[in-house]
């Protein structure tokens, strides 16, 4: 990285800070799509939410990202209009290991490859140059290969698979765990 690269924006994207007031509702739809839904807790039951449920659920989680200091919450949006795309969520960081967990979720009919693909960079290089971390992972499934692709175009590398563990679609899928270390990063950067 040098003193010119963006952090937070891309070629047609921006991180930007999540407004609940504005964004909840626009996200809100985003979570009739069971891939979105299920990315924004795993361990919970996917469904749809009414703007006034995520309004208060991302109230909470960066009124407690501002007292740790472990997570992290972006918006993602268009550049040329500034329409709210989806999220870059750092729901765990480990400062001792210098390890985190990141999502991105796109939703509508924004959620093209070459979307994911950019969001992705754009975590990683965050993670990377900004957060200064060791390694940073993402879990997703065979049920999402547009995901799993981005990823792997992002050069990412899978870690762990859960054979079976989520049940979408009248069948079992796998669940992966995609991941990246700085020294891969690095080799990445300097080969471009």
């Amino acid at each position: 990285m040098n003193l010119t690269t963006q952090l937070f924006e891309s070629t047609n994207l921006k991180l930007d800070f999540y407004d609940p007031d504005k964004d909840a509702s626009e996200e809100s739809s985003f979570t009739y799509d069971l891939n979105y839904a299920w990315l924004m807790s795993t361990n919970g039951i996917a469904r749809p939410l009414t703007a006034y449920e995520i309004k208060k659920m991302r109230e909470e989680q960066l009124k407690r990202a501002d007292e740790t200091g472990t997570k992290f919450y972006f918006a993602v949006r268009r550049k040329a209009d500034n329409k709210f795309l989806g999220l870059v969520m750092f729901p765990w960081i480990s400062w001792t290991h210098r390890t985190a967990a990141f999502r991105v979720l796109i939703g509508g009919e924004d959620r093209s490859g070459e979307i994911l693909a950019e969001v992705l960079r754009m975590a990683l290089r965050y993670a990377f140059e900004e957060l200064n971390l060791y390694s940073a992972d993402c879990t997703t499934g065979e049920f999402q290969p547009e995901y799993l692709e981005a990823c792997r175009r992002a050069g990412m590398q899978e870690r762990v698979r859960q054979r079976e563990m989520v049940f979408r679609g009248g069948r079992l899928w796998d669940q992966v765990m995609m991941v990246m270390s700085q020294d891969d990063w690095r080799k990445q950067q300097r080969e471009e």
